[in-house]
């Protein structure tokens, strides 16, 4: 239908991401049955009780399944100084597990800073990883489709069902599954197992939850955490953003309002999208099909008279149409309209 007078038209938007190839945590379909027993042996046994250092069978180094998440821990009190471990499995040196989850692997390096330092031993059977929260961070993917991996609840950063892992120690975390199914959700990257330091979209420290959307049943679905930065990407399906979070407001004729959701600072170009009779789908390079139309960022953000009769989007990013391009504004109205963000040249 045509629009007399400008309303507030929410457009669809996505944000056009650089695909990049990640080593993935995969999570099988079939899950193969848990050891009965994972220790720790290491050059500290001694010190925590042990008859002598590299004792597999030692009670002190015993790791413990957890309920939650079937992750297998435990906390022990180290003296200063730099240590060597590996996990073993059964009480035995007939299975174990070293650097990057390798079998038997390297032995892992572990420095403790300070005497009386609490270190927590973790290791997934899944993916063989063995680590502690001073390798470097524990990071999960928190979110609502959490309890379809099986945790307890939605939104639960201490389950490590949905544990971003790094296994090359290339800095970047990463879990993939496919165990959720179709719908939309949205997540954020927590660390440290609790929602005292968490990251949102653009790896701002507590920002807006990140959307996404699983197109089918048993599709893969891959979670990324860059450490150096923190941000958080998800890949679902055949790995593109989705079409369907709504975050920019078409609010004049020459103004399309954005809300914000990257990191101050980032370089970036938008445009519009327009298909009169749809078909608009996303793409490697950000969308295909249609017309688009080039959108410059406004740095004297969005006029007086559009924040007055949308006081709820005056906040928005500015993004401005040209008058040349606004001239087609009465045809792209009636039409499918998306605006994709890339980090990427503008073409």
């Amino acid at each position: 239908m045509r629009h007399k007078s400008w309303l507030a038209l929410a457009v669809s938007a996505i944000t056009a991401i650089s695909l990049s190839t990640v080593p993935a945590v995969s999570v099988a379909a079939a899950v193969p049955a848990e050891p009965g027993a994972v220790s720790v042996p290491g050059t500290f046994d001694q010190q925590v009780g042990c008859p002598g250092d590299w004792q597999p069978a030692c009670a002190q180094i015993q790791l413990t399944r957890r309920t939650n998440d079937d992750v297998w821990s435990t906390t022990l009190t180290l003296k200063a100084g730099t240590y060597e471990y590996k996990a073993a499995l059964n009480k035995s040196f007939d299975v174990v597990y070293g650097q990057g989850g390798a079998t038997p692997g390297a032995n892992i390096v572990l420095t403790v800073p300070a005497d009386g330092t609490k270190v927590t031993f973790y290791y997934d059977d899944a993916t063989h990883g063995v680590t502690t929260d001073l390798d470097g961070p524990i990071v999960t993917a928190a979110g609502s489709f959490q309890s379809e991996l099986g945790c307890p609840s939605d939104w639960s950063p201490d389950c490590l069902r949905s544990w971003l892992q790094d296994l090359d120690g290339d800095g970047v975390y990463t879990f993939t599954t496919t165990a959720i199914p179709a719908g939309d959700y949205s997540v954020k990257a927590a660390v440290g197992l609790s929602w005292d330091t968490s990251y949102g979209a653009g790896g701002v420290l507590g920002g807006v939850n990140i959307d996404f959307t699983v197109p089918a049943d048993g599709a893969k679905v891959t979670f990324n955490y860059v450490a150096a930065t923190h941000v958080l990407t998800v890949l679902a399906g055949n790995g593109l953003p989705s079409l369907k979070p709504l975050k920019a407001y078409w609010l004049s004729r020459n103004y399309i309002g954005w809300k914000p959701d990257t990191g101050a600072g980032t370089a970036a170009s938008y445009r519009l999208y327009a298909a009169p009779n749809g078909g608009l789908a996303t793409a490697v390079d950000g969308i295909a099909g249609g017309t688009s139309y080039p959108l410059t960022v406004d740095p004297a953000g969005l006029p007086a008279a559009v924040k007055t009769k949308f006081p709820a989007q005056a906040g928005l990013t500015a993004l401005k149409l040209s008058y040349a391009d606004a001239a087609a504004a009465a045809t792209v109205l009636t039409a499918q309209v998306a605006v994709p963000r890339s980090t990427r040249p503008a073409p």
